[in-house]
């Protein structure tokens, strides 16, 4: 991947992440409440599989148990330079490896944590790559793995299956949190859940349209995705002019693994 290609996937990452800490209503911030599920303490060792570009560890700079000796792996060289960066710039310090989940390798039994976050769906042989998660814990170590509803979105979805598109469903359904239990369970004794409810509540719908376009490079025809954008987005204005936003419920959640 260029450098040019990856800052704008990164870019539309960003766009993703600022859309709904803008919108979302009442207000959770979904790091810190991931954190808050985690079973961290101090001086634990902890895998990320897909780091992105480091949000999740740079929001929660300052929530950390003290002396985590953290590893960030992504498959995308361009994505793990840009999160060593931010977490540089944090303060933190770790450990970097470009790497695909199902090619994860190291000693086993090394991590007290792995930390998968929305990106199983992503992974073509979730199996292979869960058995190398598996591999890689300590005894007595968690695996937690955050996702989305099948149903996530649905009002948006709607609109662009009105227009023949099966839009977040094109890439999300792979593994949801309606799926995903019996997915984990192959590779795990206990598999728990945790869910968070919420939505966006949205009066722009430009704003609308820029999160679904920051969605292209997921979807298998990006430019069908642009040219729906074009005949939503009035449909899209019709509601906000008579309800005064846009509303887009969203479930997500959290796996955690033993």
């Amino acid at each position: 991947m260029t450098s040019d290609a990856q800052y704008q996937r990164d870019n539309n990452l960003a766009t993703r992440i600022a859309f709904h800490e803008d919108y979302t209503a009442p207000y959770v911030d979904f790091s810190h409440w991931v954190l808050d599920q985690l079973p961290l303490s101090d001086g634990q060792t902890v895998l990320e599989i897909g780091c992105g570009n480091g949000e999740f560890w740079v929001r929660n700079a300052a929530r950390l148990p003290t002396d985590l000796k953290l590893v960030l792996t992504d498959s995308s060289a361009g994505m793990v330079e840009v999160a060593e960066q931010r977490l540089s710039d944090a303060g933190l310090s770790a450990t970097y490896q470009v790497v695909s989940a199902e090619d994860l390798s190291a000693d086993t039994e090394s991590f007290d944590l792995i930390l998968a976050k929305h990106m199983l769906y992503h992974v073509t042989d979730r199996s292979k790559a869960l058995a190398a998660s598996r591999g890689l814990l300590k005894p007595g170590g968690y695996f937690c793995a955050t996702t989305n509803s099948g149903s996530y979105m649905q009002q948006l979805q709607a609109l662009l299956t009105e227009e023949g598109l099966e839009w977040f469903s094109s890439f999300n359904d792979e593994f949801t949190l309606e799926n995903g239990a019996d997915q984990l369970g192959w590779h795990f004794g206990k598999v728990e859940l945790e869910v968070l409810d919420g939505q966006l509540v949205v009066p722009d719908a430009d704003a609308v349209i820029e999160y679904v376009k920051s969605t292209a490079s997921l979807f298998p025809e990006p430019g069908l995705l642009f040219a729906a954008c074009a005949t939503i987005r009035p449909k899209i204005q019709a509601v906000i002019d008579r309800k005064g936003a846009f509303t887009i419920s969203k479930r997500a959640g959290l796996f955690l693994c033993q």
